[in-house]
């Protein structure tokens, strides 16, 4: 891609690599490759840190792209918090996300289980 096809993307995230002008690649399979990690006796929480417009977004589509086809790769869930005003709303609509992507649709006390 050359510089002003680049400047098409200079808001926005990236969707792919051929879209990717910062080489970021091999940090995205480094990052899967951490991921797919499994720890039977720990949780773990990852998260992606950077200034506004750093990329945070890009790398998060590039590791959701790099996992897409894989039946194996962790199981991923997107979700957007800043769409609620209340902490209530929040918690609610994320489990309720979480356990429609597992199969599982539940609500209220089960939900919370």
């Amino acid at each position: 891609m050359g510089f002003d096809a680049a400047l098409e993307y200079l808001d926005n995230p990236i969707e792919s690599l051929e879209q990717d002008e910062l080489s970021r690649g091999g940090y995205v399979e480094n990052v899967c490759r951490i991921l797919r990690t499994p720890t039977i006796t720990e949780s773990n929480v990852f998260a992606i840190y950077g200034d506004w417009g750093a990329g945070k977004t890009s790398v998060k589509n590039l590791i959701i792209k790099h996992w897409k086809n894989d039946k194996e790769a962790p199981l991923t869930i997107e979700f957007n918090p800043w769409a609620f005003s209340s902490q209530k709303e929040v918690m609610t609509a994320f489990f309720q996300h979480v356990s429609h992507k597992i199969g599982s649709e539940q609500s209220g006390k089960a939900l919370a289980k």
